[in-house]
C-alpha cells in the first residue's frame, strides 16, 4: 500500500510527490499527520503504528497495537494517537490462565468497539474506553478535553478525557 501526499496550491494539488511512505506488513487500517506537520502515523493490520518523518519519509519508530486496531487519531497537542478495536470473540482459556497480551492489551471479551489511547513517545497505553456501538468515526474537540465517537447507525457519543490525560493535552497545547 502507498500514500501520496500533495501539496495545495492556487486551489489546485500540486502534481509533485512529497513522499511516500511503505508498510511491509499488511495494509494501511488508517493515518493521520501529527500537528506539528513533522511525522505521519500510519495503522498496520498487523497490529504496529508507524511513525514516519514527514520530510524524510525515515521510520523513527514503532507502536505495539492489537492486530484488529484501525483508524489512526492523533490528539491536538501530539502527545496521545487513538485507535478504535472492533469486538472480539476470544474466549478465556478453560484453565482460568489469563489470556495472551496483544499489544500490551488483554484481548478480552468486547461486546462493542473499543478504542485505545497510546503515549507516541513511550507506546504506553494511556487511557482505553469500551464504547456502546461498533464505532465509524472519531474525532477529538479543539481544546484535546473531548473525544467523540460516530456508529454507523447515526449514533454518537462523547466521552471526556480523564484529568490526567487532559493535564497533559492542556499544557502542551
Amino acid at each position: 500500500m502507498q500514500l501520496q501526499l500533495v501539496e495545495v496550491r492556487d486551489n489546485q494539488m500540486s502534481t509533485s510527490q512529497l513522499v511516500l511512505f511503505y508498510i511491509n506488513e499488511g495494509k494501511v487500517s488508517g493515518f493521520d499527520v501529527h500537528p506539528s506537520l513533522d511525522y505521519v502515523l500510519i495503522t498496520s493490520s498487523t497490529g504496529k503504528i508507524y511513525v514516519f518523518r514527514l520530510d524524510t519519509g525515515e521510520l523513527i519508530g514503532t507502536i505495539d497495537a492489537p492486530k484488529h486496531a484501525q483508524g489512526c487519531l492523533i490528539d491536538p497537542s501530539g502527545l496521545y494517537v487513538v485507535v478504535s478495536v472492533p469486538a472480539l470473540t476470544t474466549v478465556f482459556p478453560s484453565n482460568g490462565l489469563v489470556p495472551t497480551q496483544v499489544g500490551g492489551c488483554n484481548e478480552r471479551d468486547l461486546s462493542h468497539t473499543a478504542i485505545i489511547m497510546f503515549e507516541i513517545v513511550t507506546g504506553f497505553i494511556a487511557a482505553e474506553v469500551q464504547s456502546i456501538f461498533d464505532i465509524k468515526e472519531m474525532k477529538f474537540s479543539t481544546d484535546g478535553r473531548y473525544i467523540s465517537l460516530g456508529s454507523n447507525t447515526g449514533a454518537v457519543s462523547v466521552w471526556a478525557l480523564n484529568d490526567h490525560v487532559f493535564f497533559n493535552v492542556h499544557s502542551t497545547l
